[in-house]
């Protein structure tokens, strides 16, 4: 009788275990105060990153972060490494708090959209750029954009 119990309670924590590995949907709008429109990392030259975008979010409230999300719009999962600096300070932004490290890899699944990242900015009106790098090597930077662009 306890041979079965014992293989009922593995199956139970088997499933228990895979159902706390699923990652949970997140939105840059519900955790940001102001939220820029998509852009595209890579533009047209560049694939598979052409169907890479991503949105940046701003805090208006002290502690000041600025927030980045990547959506993958094609149907291959893509792994990148990203950094935001900060060009008005000259300093890259913490990204990954558990590691202090400003450079970011992720992997954005096939039609999805990827976790938010965010750093702490010194003041509000800060512009920063975002560098993302493949995983073959190439790379890529895009101009600074701050708050007061989206307007």
């Amino acid at each position: 009788m306890r041979k079965p119990n014992f293989i009922w309670g593995a199956l139970l924590a088997a499933f228990c275990a895979g159902l706390s590995s699923a990652q949970v949907d997140q939105d840059i709008g519900k955790a940001c105060d102001v939220v820029s429109a998509y852009f595209p990392v890579a533009g047209k030259a560049a694939p598979p990153l052409d169907k890479l975008e991503y949105r940046l979010g701003w805090n208006k409230k002290p502690p000041y972060r600025i927030s980045v999300q990547f959506t993958n719009l094609g149907y291959a999962g893509l792994k990148i490494r990203f950094a935001l600096r900060d060009v008005t300070s000259k300093k890259a932004l913490v990204l990954d708090a558990a590691r202090n490290s400003p450079v970011v890899t992720e992997n954005v699944g096939p039609a999805s959209a990827g976790a938010v990242w965010s750093g702490r900015l010194d003041n509000l009106h800060d512009r920063c750029s975002l560098r993302v790098w493949d995983m073959d090597g190439g790379e890529w930077g895009e101009k600074p954009v701050g708050l007061q662009d989206l307007k």
